[in-house]
């Protein structure tokens, strides 16, 4: 028993590694198998790719072309097939043959005929965006997106006589896919904002000017590639340092000049000069600077006036003294009540406009007994019945809110506001606390008034 029980063992192990090592062979050898596929199916892929780049770039070439016609296309595919690498190419648009060529078997290039050999690889170009109001420009989507890049100045005319500063630009895009067909890609209009061509510091400084002088000095900073035209007329004036001048001779009464500045991608900058040329004016001026305020209540003021010129006090009041010998004047002004006083004279005299001379002097109160009149100011009050305060001495102890010229306004712990008129020479900010030693000048049924500070202690 015991010796059959070995050769059991011994007959049966000569099967187990025979199946063992054919076992190993198969599994080598389909190791073998698996890795040739993978190394077959890389190598199409990297051709496939390849030939994937090698159309998309000849769809570029193909772009760069504009309109093109079956002869130049015919021309673009033979240059392509010195390419030894390619076996076809074609060009379809939509799903009809524009051109093609593929290798026979000598290798040579001859017209497409649609016989294609086994174990070719085929490529074909992807998608595109076509631009056609940018000169079909395109762009290869990548990843599903097509990025552009639109400069202002693409869209923007070098030349442009209007006024307007936003350009409107609609884009008209199509996408294109690898057989020619055309998909309309929607694009809402938008703008661009353009600069307008230089025409600063300009004299004179409205477009609506008086003057009385025969000659008139036009003149304005520009860029020194502008074009400027007057009256429909081209300029030809040196602008090379950036300023343009010119003078223009001005008849009696109303001239009109139409100025156009162009500059390139910049729209047009346009005005209507009315220039209305009159009379000289009788000459009539104070002996130097005069001050804007005063406690005197009766200044006295001098000055000289052209000869034969006729002089009278037409607003204010005052005595004002004339002496034609030496042609020169003396004025006391009246300054009756604090606050402003207004003073205009006029001169008259034939084959002359007349001359105006106007001046304003704000009288104010002593600031030594002034002070000491002025009582701590109840706001509430004097804001809710500011009749019953006209011209008494108050003193405002509050917070500058606001500063506007010559005008402060106060606020108050009492949460009221109020604005004072101010013409003096303390200096003061927002947030300042601040005394205004002033008074109510005027005020009115519902409750406006007219408040002026004639000192601010800080």
């Amino acid at each position: 028993m015991k010796r059959s029980v070995l050769i059991f063992l011994t007959r049966y192990r000569r099967w187990v590694a025979l199946a063992c090592w054919l076992l190993a062979i198969l599994l080598f050898l389909a190791q073998a198998a698996w890795n040739i596929m993978a190394e077959r199916d890389a190598a199409q892929n990297r051709l496939q790719n390849e030939a994937g780049r090698v159309a998309s770039r000849f769809t570029h070439l193909l772009g760069l072309h504009g309109e093109l016609t079956a002869v130049s296309t015919d021309a673009l595919v033979t240059g392509l097939m010195e390419d030894q690498r390619l076996y076809a190419v074609t060009v379809q648009v939509g799903d009809s043959l524009f051109s093609g060529q593929r290798r026979n078997e000598h290798w040579e290039a001859v017209p497409w005929d649609g016989e294609i050999t086994e174990n070719t690889v085929q490529g074909m170009s992807p998608d595109v965006l076509l631009i056609k109001s940018m000169d079909n420009q395109r762009v290869t989507f990548v990843n599903g997106e097509a990025t552009i890049t639109v400069p202002d100045s693409y869209f923007i005319p070098k030349e442009i006589t209007t006024t307007e500063t936003d350009f409107p630009v609609t884009l008209d895009m199509v996408i294109l896919d690898n057989r020619g067909n055309e998909v309309q890609v929607p694009c809402d209009p938008f703008t661009i904002e353009i600069p307008q061509a230089q025409a600063s510091e300009m004299n004179p400084p409205t477009d609506t000017y008086e003057t009385s002088d025969p000659n008139l000095t036009l003149s304005f900073k520009c860029s020194p590639d502008s074009t400027i035209y007057l009256n429909g007329e081209q300029r030809t004036e040196d602008i090379s340092s950036g300023q343009f001048s010119v003078s223009l001779p001005l008849s009696m009464g109303e001239n009109t000049f139409d100025l156009e500045v162009r500059a390139p991608y910049s729209a047009a900058n346009k005005h209507h000069l009315v220039i209305n040329r009159v009379l000289p004016a009788a000459g009539v001026s104070f002996n130097g600077a005069i001050g804007a305020r005063t406690t005197d209540a009766r200044p006295k003021l001098d000055g000289k006036f052209e000869a034969g010129a006729t002089l009278s006090l037409v607003s204010g009041k005052g005595k004002l003294n004339v002496n034609t010998q030496n042609n020169t004047f003396s004025i006391e002004c009246d300054l009756s009540g604090y606050g402003d006083h207004t003073f205009t004279i006029k001169a008259t005299k034939e084959g002359l406009r007349d001359g105006e001379l106007t001046w304003t002097i704000e009288r104010i109160p002593d600031s030594t007994s002034y002070v000491k009149q002025c009582k701590e100011a109840d706001v509430a009050k004097v804001v809710d019945n500011p009749k019953a305060f006209v011209g008494t001495p108050l003193c405002f102890s509050g917070t500058v809110q606001a500063v506007e010229s010559q005008k402060l306004t106060l606020s108050f712990v009492s949460g009221q506001t109020m604005t004072f008129s101010y013409k003096g020479d303390t200096q003061y900010a927002v947030g300042d606390n601040v005394k205004v030693y002033g008074q109510l000048l005027s005020a009115n049924d519902d409750k406006t008034y007219e408040a002026r500070a004639f000192f601010i202690v800080k």
